[in-house]
């Protein structure tokens, strides 16, 4: 029986958040945090696959774990690259650090919260298999506080041997099982460990599992539909800001008497075109752009810069901002 790819956020979540994955999220854990007192206990605090799941190409399926000593842990699986995840990944830390408390209570009452984030591409923000982060003074590299941390396992590097070197054993035959790309090479390292070869168990009853397929076959109908969809709308609008851009393009021409103000015309037209996609490819998921992000994308008139935002805008989330992560420039 061909298994499912644990990459995929649905069928990762299932594996370490199931009723039976205790001892395998904990060997996960430990692998990836390596912490001073053994992990003894966890407890996940959103165990089940929202509903919305199959309506929604872009909901993040996270695992948001506390230990026994209260530091809180979310655990996410990244397959695709899709732009703003450094920001993200921040805004969803300062998410659950926040919503600890309630008005009035003591600050000191805050545990920590780390961030673990499994990619199926490179971030390409150091060359090691896992990286880790905290927020460090520039000159001696003292920690500010112990509040925040965040691991990037970048599992592509699994072929490379200079990133394997960088990490832990445990931490590379975790990687090697998840960045698998076959069940031969997956069944290969779970012979290695047994809490690998019990997650292996664990995928294949997921594998097996009537509903979890229909659940999965819904979501890529679902994605594909709302593809098709964007690549319409994108469609429609290019071709309506093409046509004002010729308009305009003959107006200037005519007027100025010379190829350049067709050109121009032309030129603003696209960039016009370019920002009535993003704006229907928003409308079409049913998201409203801020009044500054509204006035921002209004102004923008860098074509590389427009392209940028109509790919952030097919998969950007309801609660960030379409420039996050963007860097915003303006025509020399």
């Amino acid at each position: 029986m061909h298994t499912l790819d644990p990459t995929l956020d649905i069928v990762f979540k299932l594996l370490f958040g199931g009723p039976k994955s205790s001892d395998i999220l904990i060997a996960l854990l430990g692998a990836v945090l390596q912490p001073q007192s053994p992990i003894t206990e966890v407890s996940i605090l959103n165990p089940a696959v929202p509903k919305q799941t199959t309506e929604e190409k872009d909901i993040v399926l996270d695992l948001l774990v506390r230990l026994q000593d209260g530091t809180l842990v979310n655990i996410e699986m990244q397959a695709e690259n899709r732009p703003g995840f450094r920001s993200r990944a921040l805004y969803y830390w300062a998410r659950v650090y926040a919503d600890q408390l309630h008005r009035g209570e003591d600050y000191e009452k805050l545990k920590p919260v780390v961030m673990i984030v499994f990619t199926g591409y490179r971030e390409n923000i150091t060359r090691r298999l896992h990286a880790v982060f905290h927020v460090l003074e520039i000159h001696e590299h003292v920690r500010f506080q112990q509040g925040f941390e965040l691991h990037l396992i970048e599992l592509p590097r699994i072929k490379e041997p200079q990133a394997m070197a960088t990490a832990r054993a445990a931490m590379r035959r975790w990687a090697r099982f998840l960045g698998a790309n076959t069940d031969e090479e997956r069944e290969s390292v779970a012979k290695e460990d047994p809490m690998v070869q019990q997650a292996q168990k664990i995928l294949m009853e997921i594998s097996s599992d009537e509903d979890v397929q229909k659940l999965l076959r819904e979501r890529d109908v679902a994605r594909k539909f709302l593809e098709m969809d964007l690549v319409l709308a994108t469609e429609r609008a290019e071709a309506k800001g093409w046509k004002r851009g010729r308009k305009k393009g003959r107006e200037e021409g005519r007027k100025e008497g010379r190829k350049e103000g067709r050109k121009e015309g032309r030129q603003q037209g696209r960039e016009e075109g370019r920002r009535e996609a993003i704006m229907q490819l928003l409308s079409l998921r049913g998201i409203e752009l801020t009044p500054a992000d509204h006035s921002a994308l209004m102004a923008c008139n860098h074509m590389e810069t427009l392209d940028k935002l109509l790919q952030r805008a097919l998969t950007l989330p309801p609660d960030e901002s379409l420039f996050d992560g963007i860097d915003v420039q303006s025509k020399p």
